[in-house]
């Protein structure tokens, strides 16, 4: 009897303690159709669910999920910018719309990244990503995973030197980090 007591009790504990649930991104998510996005996020946030982005490549209409108040992203997740756009799958115009939508969701150093790439790119759609690990987003201000109540980020972390894509190329995002980078006077770093 006493034993199946301390069973429950154990086990009372442990549902107690254990974390709300979540909304994980565990798989590459290379983005799709903003609004299906848009609800998953809003129904996370409305049962108060943690947005957990692991480490895996997330790009375009995934990147909204950093719009979540209780968010979290992996140090080696990979996020993939780009100008929102309106017309096929394959190209059309910017869609100045979406691009409000994107940017408010955004913390405001990445939001000034997101639109200076916008405005560096041309307009071009599908245009070129602007890749960023967690770890950089982390710089940014947006919280690492594991870091549990905590708002520290990675600033004061070393940043590699070259941080590399899933294709292997060199990350151009990565040049922020050089002093003598335009980027770099940009985002105040220098």
């Amino acid at each position: 009897m006493l034993r199946s007591l301390g069973l429950a009790g154990m086990m009372g504990l442990v549902l107690l303690s254990a974390p709300a649930s979540a909304l994980d991104v565990v798989n590459d998510d290379l983005g799709g159709v903003v609004e299906s996005y848009m609800a998953r996020l809003a129904r996370a946030e409305a049962r108060g669910e943690q947005v957990r982005i692991s480490a895996v490549e997330c790009d375009s209409s995934c990147t909204l999920f950093l719009a979540a108040r209780r968010s979290c992203v992996s140090p080696e997740a990979v996020f993939g910018f780009h100008a929102p756009w309106a017309g096929a799958a394959t190209g059309g115009v910017v869609d100045p719309e979406m691009v409000a939508i994107f940017s408010r969701s955004y913390k405001p150093a990445l939001r000034r990244l997101f639109l200076a790439h916008i405005r560096n790119t041309g307009g071009a759609v599908p245009g070129p990503l602007l890749k960023l690990t967690g770890l950089q987003l982390a710089s940014l201000g947006y919280r690492l995973c594991g870091e549990v109540g905590s708002q520290q980020t990675a600033a004061n972390r070393v940043r590699p030197a070259v941080a590399n894509n899933r294709a292997g190329r060199i990350n151009p995002s990565v040049q922020a980090s050089s002093p003598e980078s335009p980027l770099a006077r940009w985002l105040g770093l220098r």
